[in-house]
């Protein structure tokens, strides 16, 4: 029987603002880009410990994960109660913080009808706020959300790989496809929707690399209709700026101008900064091919402005260096 897979409408995205501090946070509704006002949900790195001072809820933690277990007696029974209690309060204050909002709350109860279909997305750059014990968020009236329904991590900020070398052997390639059709082959008998338009956006890449852009369309084709399908806007918005630069490599501007400007609708739709960057970049690219320079320079500037508020450098100084082409 395939695995139940969430849809877009039960998946929220609990955001991570990118250098605030303490750390806040937006929820942002995947299948419509709504995005609440920020919260700050208490960090567990500085969230104390009843009975222990000076101690806080990681290492306090950590203790209790690593080392009560190699001796479960008084007093140290007494210490472990201290810690749970500490992350029972914890996830409660968290899960308060986060959704007891009256717009956020509307949107966590329209997404939790059927609450094992909940999809909770981490999405942030910080590796410390990535380690925070998330899969004990509690709801005080449900319990622990990750008894019933998904929850997962994933970066703020993702970039598409590095092109493959031309110097790989081909036999390497090759292989790589292999794997990913055989990848595709699990996704689809487990019903995994969004793993499935994921290895297809792969596969597209490979063929891209080959050169060989037909094959290379028809799997970015495929892996848009399924995002879309899904109702992952991000993901169609991504596979839609790939299907840009490639009509770019092909030479077919208004094509790649028609799927840059797509991709971007949803970006800025998501307040996906980097994406709408690298978009804006792109666009800017395109308008130099065809000798809108003016334009070009327009594109350029919004996509280092983008980069510099987003704190990429090494982008900012890449599109940097193509207005100064211009």
């Amino acid at each position: 029987m395939p695995a139940r897979i969430s849809s877009a409408d039960t998946t929220l995205t609990i955001w991570h603002i990118a250098d605030s501090e303490p750390a806040s946070f937006q929820v942002t509704r995947l299948s419509d880009g709504k995005t609440m006002e920020p919260s700050t949900p208490p960090s567990p790195h500085g969230f104390p410990v009843e009975g222990r001072p000076n101690s806080k809820l990681i290492p306090e933690l950590q203790w209790y994960l690593e080392s009560f277990l190699d001796y479960p007696f008084p007093p140290e029974t007494d210490h472990a109660e201290r810690v749970l209690k500490a992350l029972r309060d914890w996830v409660e204050e968290g899960f308060r913080a986060l959704f007891e909002g009256r717009s956020s709350g509307r949107m966590f109860d329209a997404a939790t009808e059927d609450y094992s279909n909940l999809h909770l997305q981490i999405s942030s750059d910080d590796p410390q706020v990535l380690a925070w014990p998330w899969e004990a968020l509690r709801d005080p009236e449900l319990g622990v959300l990750a008894h019933t329904c998904q929850i997962e991590r994933r970066l703020n900020t993702v970039r598409d790989p590095q092109p493959l070398s031309d110097s790989l052997p081909k036999d390497s390639v090759t292989l790589a496809e292999q794997w990913y059709r055989k990848s595709l082959a699990i996704e689809k008998k487990l019903g995994n929707e969004d793993g499935v338009a994921k290895t297809y956006h792969q596969l597209g890449r490979i063929a891209q690399e080959q050169r060989d852009f037909a094959t290379a369309e028809h799997w970015y084709r495929k892996s848009f209709d399924a995002e879309e399908k899904h109702g992952n806007a991000y993901g169609a918005a991504t596979t839609c700026h790939q299907l840009g630069n490639l009509a770019l490599v092909e030479g077919n501007l208004s094509t790649a101008e028609r799927w840059y400007h797509k991709a971007l609708a949803t970006r800025e739709r998501l307040h996906d900064e980097h994406g709408t960057a690298s978009t804006c970049g792109s666009l800017g690219v395109l308008a130099r091919a065809s000798g809108n320079y003016v334009e070009s320079g327009q594109w350029l500037i919004k996509s280092i402005s983008g980069f510099f508020r987003n704190q990429n450098a090494e982008e900012a100084a890449r599109h940097q260096r193509n207005y100064g082409r211009l």
